[in-house]
């Protein structure tokens, strides 16, 4: 018997939990294998720069590891979603993705890499935070964000290969933000960002409420990206 499947173009067209679902297109941003809880994540974007979970089992993730997924473009076909609330994936208590879906991989699931053409103009980035939304945030709710600034003033603490860098928006809102133990490779990168007082993006990031100003606090997940092609980047090379 042939099982019904939907085929979407954006995860905000994902439906019943039941049924089957391809969506044409997602980009892979980011690959984590979560050993505490036997599965590997990945998170996806879509054409509108929706991020969403795919959640891989135990039993699959060993053909998973070498596929080659972060920074590429795929269709994916033959899969369920699944709800998340109180229990939404969480890395050291913090909810890691705000989106009440995930895409549940199983054994029939497919990943079907799209030509170099079509991924070329695919989006990067996620939909991101502003500076002020993170500085403004008084819900006191544990979650990873993802922002970009541009970096105004900046630290390195030596012994600890981390940095203490101020970000700020477009509206002239600040927040700080603290990127610990970055790898040997990408210190010079972080030093010179902050010299030039460039545009950074960053990935995964703890927002911890505070009394004195809200801020960023990187984990194992977070990823950077120097002058991103955003258009969140964009609007704060126009106004600064």
């Amino acid at each position: 018997m042939d099982i019904y499947h939907t085929t979407v173009n954006e995860f905000s067209a994902l439906g019943q939990i039941y049924e089957w679902w391809n969506i044409t297109s997602v980009r892979v941003l980011y690959v984590w294998e979560d050993m505490e809880n036997n599965r590997m994540l990945l998170w996806m974007i879509d054409r509108q720069r929706e991020k969403i979970l795919a959640i891989i089992p135990r039993h699959l993730v060993p053909g998973y590891r070498n596929m080659n997924l972060k920074g590429n473009v795929f269709s994916v076909q033959h899969f369920q979603v699944d709800e998340y609330h109180l229990d939404n994936p969480m890395y050291q208590q913090y909810k890691i993705c705000t989106s009440d879906k995930a895409i549940m991989i199983n054994h029939a699931t497919t990943f079907t890499r799209l030509a170099s053409d079509f991924a070329s103009g695919y989006p990067l980035y996620p939909i991101v935070s502003t500076v002020t939304t993170v500085a403004q945030d008084h819900t006191n709710k544990r979650r990873l964000v993802d922002v970009v600034g541009r970096i105004v003033w900046g630290n390195r603490i030596r012994q600890l290969r981390s940095f203490e860098l101020i970000l700020q928006d477009e509206t002239g809102n600040v927040t700080k933000l603290l990127l610990y133990n970055v790898p040997a490779n990408l210190m010079i990168k972080v030093i010179v960002a902050t010299y030039n007082k460039s545009i950074l993006y960053v990935s995964c990031m703890k927002l911890v409420h505070n009394n004195l100003g809200n801020l960023l606090v990187s984990t194992v997940l977070t990823d950077f990206d120097v002058e991103p092609q955003m258009y969140e980047a964009d609007r704060i090379r126009a106004r600064y």
